[in-house]
């Protein structure tokens, strides 16, 4: 093992478990170098590896233990590979179980926290905001949506663009009703906003596809004294972020607090989403 851990060290490419960091790095040589480091291939067999992690789990959480799993299984991958010293084996790791990682239940804004958040958004970004609180949009709905698309009249809006793309992230186009409060915002944006776009930039062109409304909005939230501190996160966070912890029962800084979305996870280019939340109900009741 210690050649093969030599060879991930120079080429942590190999991995699919990140090493970039120190904590990473000393997170797996305190729970496996230790015990793993000098053993010999054929010795780590998948009851040991079993055993080993189930000694650890009464310190470390089911999603650790599955990231130390992770990496030998990786380990093994490697090993596996034309020449390496595992070449052609069975990897042993494949067969250990992994530990069920109970999910977080989200706490979001609430309703009546929406306008405070708001307050503290630069007002050249209010609009797009309130559009993610209230409609559940996302960030390439938002800055793709058409003047042609907002219906005041009838009050809703029609979502059926991403950025510049004709169709949204999930291909589905259907029309989201316009909040009372949303109907200002949207009012200004239509009447100010040169060109055909409701949120473009000052020339009338798209917004860059790199924008992310969820960090000035996470900030907001801090500001507004609803946290002391907000999880840092644009996609997937790695085991070496640095995380500030989040108050018992505060809320979760998420915009798409709708329905509209609920059953898709969330990726780089688009907001934090509630699974559960029904907000659009409650603000538009009826069938």
């Amino acid at each position: 093992m210690p050649k093969v851990a030599k060879r991930l060290a120079q080429e942590p490419h190999l991995l699919a478990v990140t090493l970039r960091s120190d904590m990473v790095r000393s997170f797996l040589e305190k729970h496996l170098r230790a015990s793993l480091g000098g053993v010999s291939l054929r010795e780590v067999t998948t009851a040991r590896l079993q055993r080993h992690l189930a000694d650890l789990s009464g310190h470390l959480s089911p999603k650790s233990l599955n990231h130390l799993r992770g990496y030998v299984f990786n380990f093994y991958s490697v090993a596996r590979k034309l020449g390496g010293p595992w070449e052609g084996r069975p990897n042993p790791v494949a067969d250990v179980e992994r530990y069920k990682v109970a999910p977080k239940q989200p706490r979001i804004l609430a309703l009546d926290e929406f306008e405070p958040v708001l307050a503290e958004v630069p007002d050249e970004w209010q609009g797009p905001v309130a559009v993610g609180l209230y409609g559940g949009m996302r960030e390439g709905e938002i800055f793709g949506m058409l003047k042609a698309d907002v219906d005041l009249q009838r009050g809703v809006m029609m979502v059926w663009r991403s950025w510049d793309e004709p169709r949204t992230k999930d291909g589905k186009a259907m029309p989201v009703p316009i909040a009372a409060a949303l109907r200002s915002r949207l009012e200004r944006a239509l009447r100010e906003a040169p060109g055909r776009l409701v949120f473009p930039q000052a020339d009338g062109t798209m917004h860059s596809r790199k924008l992310r409304l969820n960090r000035m909005l996470r900030a907001a939230i801090a500001r507004a004294g609803l946290v002391d501190g907000y999880e840092h996160r644009v996609g997937r966070p790695t085991a070496g972020s640095r995380r500030r912890a989040r108050p018992p029962n505060r809320p979760r800084p998420a915009l798409g607090a709708t329905s509209r979305h609920s059953g898709r996870s969330p990726s780089r280019a688009s907001f934090p989403r509630a699974r559960r939340c029904t907000l659009r109900r409650f603000l538009f009741p009826g069938p």
